[in-house]
């Protein structure tokens, strides 16, 4: 008798255990490319018969492991591998849990040039301590949103409106990218179809200063010694007029991603003729006469937000309000003043340099020419509440 109830609560305990997950689900498995590491890409579900049982996760090795490296699974913070400086603890209070998978691959990737697809293996642990894993992937998606050549129309229009190609900025080869083209009214690929023209120029025009390039979509411009500057709306930089041997009108190949243009020089000393370009990033460019090395750019400039071209020197205005300058220096004009700080606005001027300050003052280096004697490049006294400023050749303006 007793053996019989001995099996049949044999039979029972059978009956009654538990059974194993059999199956993990991904809410997402795409990833949009150039997506930055420490980004929580999917949440994951574990398939049980038992609806309210808890589930655990974890990623092994196995097949189909091959990415696990480029994941982080949240863990229990007794339970994380010193040695991982990925690793990630659960932090419910902060929306950490351990059901989500993120992305730690420090690595770029681009769908148009690397379409990768990542494998990695999951174990879901239920309450009991059965297990079950399953080798999963995550496919790289396209961002239809990007402007990967940079001329100011994304994927999407490039693809969808003007059948052009988000990998070529230029389509037409007309020397005008396809963003300016489309600003500007025409088709980005047609040459033989301009953008209306923004420019009007006049003075002297030797050296065609004033033959002002037929397209539109233009955002700043700068005149030089006999030469001209543009920013296109796609970053791009057209010259023109005035090359010499010095190239001030040469843009340099591959120059993009351009905010501000500023050219130098001095009609009566042609060996002065030079432009510079600010850059998106904070970088500058400069091209055209390097005597006197103005084109040297300091060493440890960065974070530049405006640049100023004069006769034969460049300012550079960095984004902690401070002034850095290069180039020929007979007068002073590339010392600014020791502590010169909280700076909104710079020119360069023949031989002098004028920055704004925060509080409406203006400072003032380098010398002028009255005709007679070099002086001292001085601000009138008592100037204040200023609000723009330009230097010239001999002079300088104040607008108040």
């Amino acid at each position: 008798m007793l053996g019989c109830m001995l099996g049949a609560w044999a039979l029972l305990a059978v009956g009654l255990r538990a059974a194993e997950p059999t199956d993990i689900l991904l809410s997402n498995q795409q990833i949009v490319e150039w997506t930055p590491p420490g980004m929580m890409v999917t949440t994951l579900t574990a398939v049980d018969s038992d609806p309210e049982d808890t589930h655990t996760f974890r990623l092994v090795t196995g097949t189909g492991s091959a990415h696990n490296f480029a994941f982080r699974i949240p863990q229990p913070a007794e339970q994380l591998d010193p040695n991982d400086a990925n690793a990630i603890a659960i932090d419910p209070e902060n929306g950490i849990l351990n059901n989500q998978v993120y992305y730690i691959y420090e690595a770029d990737r681009d769908y148009e040039t690397d379409p990768v697809t990542w494998n990695l293996r999951i174990q879901v642990t239920d309450s009991t301590g059965l297990t079950y894993s399953k080798a999963l992937n995550f496919h790289l998606a396209d961002d239809r949103l990007e402007d990967a050549d940079g001329d100011g129309l994304t994927e999407q229009d490039e693809e969808d409106l003007y059948g052009t190609s988000d990998l070529v900025f230029d389509s037409d080869s007309d020397g005008v990218g396809d963003g300016a083209e489309v600003d500007g009214g025409a088709s980005p690929t047609d040459a033989d179809e301009w953008p209306e023209t923004a420019f009007v120029g006049w003075g002297n025009d030797a050296d065609h200063a004033l033959a002002a390039p037929t397209g539109g979509g233009f955002t700043a411009l700068a005149t030089g010694q006999n030469h001209s500057l543009t920013v296109r709306s796609d970053g791009g930089v057209f010259a023109w007029g005035g090359n010499d041997t010095y190239g001030q009108s040469s843009v340099p190949e591959g120059l993009a991603d351009v905010v501000e243009v500023s050219a130098g020089g001095d009609f009566w000393e042609p060996d002065t003729a030079h432009s510079v370009a600010l850059k998106r990033d904070g970088t500058v460019v400069g091209w055209g006469c390097d005597h006197d090395e103005r084109l040297v750019l300091p060493e440890d400039l960065e974070d530049v937000i405006s640049v100023a071209a004069g006769r034969s020197f460049c300012l550079a205005l960095q984004d902690d309000g401070t002034v850095r300058a290069w180039g020929y220096n007979p007068h002073g004009e590339v010392d600014p003043p020791s502590g010169l700080s909280e700076v909104v606005a710079i020119s360069a001027g023949g031989f002098h340099s004028l920055a704004l300050r925060q509080d409406g003052t203006v400072v003032s280096w380098g010398a002028r020419f009255d005709g007679v004697a070099w002086k001292e490049a001085e601000v009138p006294g008592g100037l204040t509440n200023v609000v723009e400023m330009a230097a010239g050749r001999f002079h300088s303006l104040a607008l108040r």
